[in-house]
């Protein structure tokens, strides 16, 4: 029960971003990096990934899932995506889930299976807390954008 309601609690951690100005959103630190806009629609793509993913294992366990790799930030133009519609639906996916989650608690949560393309295969409970993870670990990469967005302006 602890783990879903950390996976619903990390629904708002993007909850600030919304009130940020369109060049902070939009800044790379680097090339390689991804903008604030970017990580948030990644992270929306990802939950509604996960969101099939997880049903799948429950509905027919073993099924292997499509992953999403780094070429859709670039073919989906997330850059000039809107970012308030993703983030609520992100809030709205995890609600969902979270309820349907409570409704099997008590079942083995280690005989919902997926597996993706590569081989890895996640029962329920190990993919939750990779949900989880997930956004914490973008979330940090947000703060930093912001941090080094800050230092670069107040350089200038």
């Amino acid at each position: 029960e602890g783990l879903i309601n950390q996976f619903v609690k990390c629904s708002n951690a993007f909850d600030d971003i919304v009130n940020l100005s369109r060049e902070i959103l939009s800044f790379r630190p680097s090339k390689e990096s991804w903008s604030i806009v970017e990580i948030i629609m990644h992270c929306a793509d990802v939950d509604t990934a996960n969101y099939h993913r997880y049903r799948w294992g429950i509905a027919k366990p073993g099924t292997v899932v499509p992953s999403i790799d780094g070429s859709w930030v670039m073919k989906l133009n997330y850059q000039e995506s809107e970012i308030s519609a993703a983030i609520e639906m992100i809030k709205a996916i995890r609600r969902f889930m979270a309820n349907h989650l409570q409704q099997i608690i008590n079942d083995d949560w280690i005989k919902y299976i997926y597996t993706f393309p590569n081989g890895k295969i996640l029962n329920l409970e190990e993919a939750l807390q990779l949900y989880v993870n997930h956004t914490i670990e973008h979330r940090e990469s947000i703060d930093r954008n912001i941090r080094l967005f800050r230092e670069m302006e107040y350089q200038e």
